[in-house]
């Protein structure tokens, strides 16, 4: 055997053995994030992941793709140059094409993998320095009765015309301002469907329908110091109502089953405040429901945080996930909902 098909071909096992110890310990490292049960064991995880990057780099290698493939186009074009026959040309062509797509599908995934541990971490650091519950996704059915439970108990649900779920439903807690409060912080997910008619090059009208993907997020929790009113909207509810302030009612639209619960909760000072929390948080909307809990709509999303380094980068991906990681819009709404609490006990 030539001395250089020797040598790539010990190239082309080592790779593949680099690869395969690199997809073994990162599966390894994958099922260990997901009994993650204590935020302690993130630092164990970071130090095992220094510990396999200093001996091994934490990356898959696809040289050996190309050693290959080429080869077997460069055949494939010869055999078509010489035989002429097309049929086995376009047969040998159809398997590299396959080849390198099943390549780099596989490169892909490989990849999503890196992606994945690391998300998971950051979340898991992320969510604990901001007093939430890590969770995995929620699955299509759970999600779906969700966002049926919670239709029936607040009017902001009543959106979309189909794919509506909860994709995401978050415990957290807050401890501001001498008040203490768990919440739920939900991702509502939605699609309207807008139809319209257009006319074809034969003059004849043709209905199409354009679907738009929509997201409401929100926080839920307990209010045992009102009931049934909605401030935002006036949907549900027949009593309407205005305030002495006409800022307030720019922005605030207010309807209750009761004038009494209404006038009660809207004291001078919670009405200040809800103005400074409606500045603060456009397409906000507010329902306390029958059952004394309270729903905050927005567009926004507050546990919106981007990671910029991932595990490839341990040393950077340690600083960033152990450094401050603060939600600070999501720690502006509490502060909105600590004054509710503070100004509705009053």
């Amino acid at each position: 055997m030539p001395d250089f098909i020797n040598k790539l071909r010990i190239r082309y096992f080592d790779i593949l053995s680099q690869n395969r110890k690199v997809r073994n310990f990162l599966v390894d490292i994958n099922n260990k994030i997901r009994q993650i049960d204590d935020i302690a064991k993130i630092s164990d995880i970071i130090k095992e992941i220094k510990i396999f990057s200093k001996e091994t780099p934490l990356k898959f290698t696809y040289s050996h793709i190309w050693t290959t493939v080429i080869p077997l186009i460069l055949i494939a074009c010869l055999i078509g140059r010489i035989h002429r026959v097309y049929a086995f040309y376009w047969l040998i062509g159809s398997a590299v094409v396959s080849a390198m797509l099943y390549m780099f599908s596989y490169s892909k995934n490989q990849a999503s993998l890196i992606d994945e541990i690391s998300e998971t971490l950051f979340s898991h650091s992320l969510f604990s320095q901001n007093r939430l519950k890590y969770k995995e996704k929620i699955s299509a059915n759970d999600g779906k009765g969700m966002y049926g439970n919670l239709r029936s108990r607040f009017c902001d649900f009543n959106r979309g015309d189909e794919k509506q779920c909860i994709s995401r439903f978050v415990d957290g807690e807050c401890s501001l301002q001498e008040t203490c409060f768990t919440y739920q912080y939900y991702e509502f997910h939605y699609v309207d469907v807008e139809s319209y008619s257009t006319t074809d090059k034969d003059g004849d009208t043709v209905e199409k329908e354009v679907r738009h993907t929509r997201y409401r997020y929100g926080l839920l929790f307990s209010f045992p110091y009102s009931k049934e009113i909605i401030l935002g909207s006036g949907k549900r509810y027949r009593e309407k109502w205005t305030t002495s302030s006409p800022e307030f009612n720019k922005y605030w639209n207010v309807s209750a089953s009761d004038k009494m619960h209404v006038a009660k909760f809207l004291q001078p000072t919670m009405v200040l405040s809800l103005l400074e929390l409606s500045k603060a948080f456009p397409n906000v909307i507010i329902e306390i429901n029958s059952e004394s809990v309270m729903c905050v709509s927005l567009s926004e999303d507050l546990l919106n945080y981007k990671r910029k380094y991932s595990i490839q980068k341990i040393d950077k991906f340690e600083k960033e996930i152990l450094g401050n990681l603060s939600l600070k819009r999501l720690d502006q709404m509490l502060e909105y909902i600590c004054n509710i609490f503070k100004y509705a006990q009053r």
